[in-house]
């Protein structure tokens, strides 16, 4: 095998584990927002809008609390919605003063 087809070959492999992680890692996503109970998608995010009700979050809040919610980090929401980390840093500190809570985790079971 020359080099070139042997890089291609490791090339084409890596990508196909690189597939198979998101893949995993979304199926586990889904299964952990879902874990209560087998609900749809639409159930999860009107339940998550209930929470969320009455708070006084901007819809910018609410996004960046969906994708809090999901597991994002302040990177990757920031990425998702077009917006500077330290502005996602900025929404967090904001959801987290109107939701009562000092943590990810506290949000996440609160919500």
């Amino acid at each position: 095998m020359r080099v070139n087809d042997q890089i291609r070959s490791e090339g084409g492999k890596h990508q196909q584990r690189e597939q198979e992680r998101s893949g995993t890692a979304r199926q586990g996503e889904q299964e952990e927002i879902g874990a209560v109970e087998n609900r749809s998608y639409e159930e999860i995010y009107a339940d998550f809008l209930r929470a969320c009700e009455g708070r006084g979050l901007s819809e910018r809040e609410l996004e960046v609390a969906w994708l809090l919610y999901r597991g994002r980090t302040n990177r990757q929401i920031g990425e998702e919605l077009f917006i500077a980390e330290t502005t996602v840093k900025k929404h967090v500190s904001h959801i987290y003063e109107k939701m009562g809570v000092c943590s990810r985790k506290e949000f996440r079971g609160k919500v």
